[in-house]
């Protein structure tokens, strides 16, 4: 909504921030008049409005807005919908300690101080947000952010969570997506280290023995598998009994309201936040509890859902992906199993929502998998316009050599496995770090420095055709191993560090890696000085075509068979290249002894 924002003269402030550029657009009930425009709240856009928060407009009268909430009535110019209040509303006026990540706009920490709680943390990674928020906006917003009890705080929800030691009353995540992303399936394939069996592990850590964790997010069936999950690994029984799920009926719900209770709920408990959700204004949608902790038979999913393990009967029976989401594989929102319509059927788990989701897809060719399909095709016709075609055609290219086609694999190996290796890391080291720009920043700055000073040192080494030629890849099968072994400790340790703790640490476990990873090439090059010239144009133009395919098969492998398989895989393709480079060169030596000598 940036674009036609901007055409109405709508947005009033910008800036780019290293997280997202953000802008705040003035959302209008409607134009009563000819330029009379009544302001509803603040928009503010991420990244274009790819996601969003709001700002609702406050004068600070909690009793007030209490008692507006308290009685029948639409709510949604104060909050973005009755559900972001339940877990306040259930521990009202008890002295909780709330936790929000992704406090953002502050709807949530407005809706914890209606409360009375004894402090509210806010943890949100776009620190523009949050000074506009105590600052440029604290009187649009009622001072929320300035109020006492409130601590709001740029940072990642795990990592303060490790580092902060407390424990929480509530601990409230409102969703990080928008509906329009949900809709079409963008942001599928991203990574989403918030809603995995690990985070909810952390979660469920924090919270007290009557503790609530408060969940709107799409695609609660999954929720619950992953949730579920990480309750069976913290030794915990009966997960059933602690999950209330509320929806909205006649409508596509993109956010349900999830409660997670360390005590088990009593009917009591559900039918007080029942009763506080049916006092919506609107009765062609009303609140309905779709999974009952009490009444088990009523619930619109099955046990199997609840028992931290999946029968592959079920699995095949629903027709979306609802195994457990891990930090090896956090791709939470890659639901789509096949290409076809869904239709709304309960007896294999779908709602109108999620069939909502599902066919949304639709409206791409290849579903949320065309991403892959469209940067594929378009690098490998780069690549066969730019690279391979030339060869081709060019007579250094058309010369043939010794082993031609072996070499050529040797490099098409090195492209591939240093590629697949380094987008693995960027997608790992995410969730020590948190902070997406710094990820990429320091992931790749780290590799790329020490593969050049490899490269450089190589030869003081003796790493060279006729010297220790193995010991590249001998230190990049050991330093993977290792790392691949021992990373999930590693980040433990990592999370409770400041962010540039985080970053310094991410890349001192980098450097031994990218350091090995940097020699191979510069000895491939060496050993091909010898050969006609088109040789090592042969070598640049593979490892170029097979860093493209390289990378595309990076992201098919991840969601496949996930990131430490996937490294392994990156790691066997470099012991590939191991063997081929000492089949080149011992047929180079016996060629080398075999020639005459001239005198």
């Amino acid at each position: 909504g940036v674009r036609n924002a901007r055409a109405r003269g709508l947005i009033e402030w910008s800036e780019w921030d290293p997280i997202s550029k953000i802008d705040v657009v003035n959302l209008l009930t409607e134009d009563a008049g000819q330029g009379d425009r009544d302001v509803r709240s603040k928009h503010v856009a991420y990244d274009g409005g790819s996601q969003s928060t709001h700002i609702f407009p406050f004068d600070g009268d909690y009793a007030a807005l209490r008692e507006t909430v308290l009685r029948p009535g639409d709510i949604t110019s104060h909050f973005w919908q009755r559900g972001v209040l339940a877990s306040h509303f259930l521990l009202r006026d008890s002295g909780a300690e709330v936790l929000i990540i992704g406090s953002a706009g502050g709807q949530e920490t407005k809706a914890a101080l209606l409360f009375d709680p004894a402090h509210v943390d806010g943890i949100e990674l776009v620190s523009a947000v949050v000074r506009i928020g105590k600052t440029r906006y604290a009187d649009y917003n009622g001072g929320i952010f300035n109020d006492p009890r409130v601590d709001n705080r740029v940072g990642e929800g795990r990592s303060f969570l490790r580092s902060s030691g407390k424990r929480y009353d509530i601990i409230q995540i409102f969703s990080n997506h928008t509906s329009s992303n949900i809709a079409t399936g963008i942001g599928a394939t991203t990574p989403v280290y918030l809603q995995t069996a690990e985070a909810y592990a952390e979660f469920f850590s924090r919270l007290k023995e009557d503790g609530i964790l408060h969940i709107n997010h799409h695609y609660y069936p999954r929720m619950v598998t992953t949730a579920a999950l990480a309750w069976v690994r913290l030794g915990k029984t009966d997960f059933q009994a602690h999950v209330a799920v509320f929806e909205r009926q006649n409508m596509v719900e993109t956010l349900p309201t999830m409660l997670v209770k360390m005590s088990p709920w009593t009917r009591l408990e559900l039918d007080e936040v029942g009763a506080f959700l049916a006092l919506d204004e609107s009765s062609a949608n009303p609140w309905h509890l779709v999974v009952d902790p009490v009444d088990r038979d009523a619930s619109f999913l099955s046990a199997e859902f609840f028992a931290g393990t999946l029968p592959s009967s079920l699995r095949d029976r629903v027709p979306y992906r609802i195994r457990p989401a891990t930090d090896d594989r956090p791709y939470f929102s890659n639901i789509q199993k096949r290409l076809a319509p869904a239709e709304v059927d309960p007896e294999r788990f779908v709602n109108a929502s999620m069939a909502s989701s599902l066919n949304g897809r639709m409206s791409w060719f290849a579903g949320e998998y065309t991403v892959f399909v469209v940067v594929g095709a378009t690098g490998l016709l780069c690549s066969l316009a730019l690279v391979l075609i030339p060869l081709l055609l060019s007579p250094a290219g058309r010369a043939g050599w010794r082993n031609k086609y072996a070499w050529m694999g040797y490099f098409a190996c090195l492209g591939a496995a240093f590629i697949i290796i380094e987008l693995v890391l960027v997608q790992l080291f995410m969730k020590p770090i948190g902070f997406p720009l710094y990820t990429f920043a320091a992931v790749l700055f780290t590799l790329l420095l020490s593969a050049g000073v490899g490269s450089l040192v190589g030869g003081r080494l003796g790493v060279r055709p006729d010297g220790r030629w193995a010991l590249p890849f001998i230190g990049i099968l050991g330093v993977g191993i290792v790392f691949s072994v021992s990373y999930p400790f590693a980040f433990q340790g990592l999370l409770a560090m400041p962010v540039w703790g985080r970053i310094l640490g991410s890349a001192i476990i980098m450097f031994p890696l990218g350091f090995f990873m940097g020699m191979p090439f510069p000895l491939g090059i060496q050993a091909l000085t010898c050969q006609p010239r088109g040789a090592i144009a042969w070598a640049w133009g593979m490892n170029a075509l097979f860093t493209v395919i390289g990378g595309v098969a990076c992201g098919v492998l991840s969601i496949v068979f996930g990131f430490q398989a996937t490294l392994v895989i990156g790691l066997a393709i470099y012991a590939v290249a191991l063997l081929l480079i000492g089949f080149l060169l011992s047929r180079a030596s016996v060629a080398a002894a075999r020639a005459p000598v001239l005198s």
